[in-house]
């Protein structure tokens, strides 16, 4: 059976990104991408492989926040 190929519209709603942002993924090679003609294609199993390597722990992405005290001028 052959891969099921994906295009950069399909990529942009997986990832709940804008398909442009899709695009530089891919033309960049940051996704691993298929060129057929004019068209760029990406094996599902490639974008599985890219959301699993891109996985990170909620704890650590999110800066920590302090509250400055307010200042009179």
């Amino acid at each position: 059976m052959s891969p099921r190929l994906l295009t950069a519209k399909d990529v942009a709603e997986r990832l709940s990104i804008s398909r442009s942002k899709a695009f530089i993924l891919l033309s960049s090679g940051t996704i691993t991408a298929i060129r057929i003609g004019r068209n760029l294609r990406v094996e599902e199993q490639d974008l599985e492989k890219y959301i699993s390597e891109n996985k990170v722990s909620a704890v650590n992405t999110i800066p920590s926040f302090t509250r400055r005290n307010a200042t009179k001028y």
